[in-house]
């Protein structure tokens, strides 16, 4: 493992996913992941013509884009140092210059070594031993630090829930595993039924990520962690500091 992610973020913003899908809401499933009567819904629908307008990117100008170009011009003269380079992108560095006015409102619970190193032992167990999702849940559940740790994200999480990803990756590699195929369904097949299957590719896009949206919107800080220890992309490459590190 290398590198190291210092926080989990919880974002606010009910349009977080779906505003920014480049950096966290973009799944692509290749046909193979959907069984054969999603494909077949898929294939009822025809393509219209449409025009592709991104207005995602946030907006920067004056002194803010100045310390944007000074951040990066730091960043590359640390090339020699990949782990400094990657963690000097985490969102705790340039969301205090970005705040909530043009990105979602974040909080951010700081990760101890302990917890990473209990995440990185249930996916080691789920690809060497077959454990499931129910038996890291379950794990999860009887384990006194990783509850006092959803106990934590709890208490932050509101009522209608919360995008939450470490500080520079999200759970987004187990979509398919959450139910996201099932979501993509349910909410084509109402595009259908109330607009035809005339639709343009990126209204297919806006549906594929709302169904992300939805799947990746998380009420459990428990569920949460144990979408951590079977994201790859969040085990792989977490190696936290200790808390008393910021104090």
């Amino acid at each position: 493992m290398s590198g190291a992610f210092n926080f989990f973020c919880l974002l606010f913003s009910g349009r977080q996913v779906a505003a920014n899908p480049s950096h966290d809401a973009v799944l692509i499933a290749t046909p193979r992941s959907f069984n054969m009567d999603m494909k077949a819904l898929l294939n009822t629908v025809k393509l219209k013509k449409t025009t592709t307008i991104d207005r995602s990117a946030p907006k920067v100008k004056g002194n803010e884009a100045r310390l944007l170009l000074l951040i990066l011009a730091e960043v590359e003269g640390l090339s020699a140092n990949h782990d400094q380079v990657f963690m000097s992108f985490n969102i705790e560095h340039w969301y205090p210059l970005l705040g909530p006015t043009k990105t979602a409102e974040t909080n951010f619970l700081p990760i101890v070594k302990p917890i990473a190193l209990k995440l990185s032992f249930l996916n080691e167990m789920m690809k060497v031993r077959n454990w499931t999702r129910e038996g890291i849940s379950e794990y999860v559940q009887h384990d006194e630090l990783l509850m006092a740790t959803a106990h934590e994200l709890d208490v932050l999480i509101p009522s209608g829930g919360a995008f939450i990803k470490t500080s520079a990756r999200s759970c987004k590699d187990i979509a398919l595993h959450i139910g996201l195929k099932d979501c993509y369904r349910i909410l084509l097949s109402q595009e259908i039924n109330s607009c035809g299957n005339q639709i343009d590719e990126m209204r297919l896009r806006i549906l594929f990520m709302e169904a992300a949206r939805q799947v990746l919107r998380v009420t459990s800080a428990k569920d949460f962690l144990v979408a951590c220890a079977m994201s790859d992309r969040v085990v792989g490459v977490i190696i936290p500091v200790q808390r008393d590190t910021y104090a």
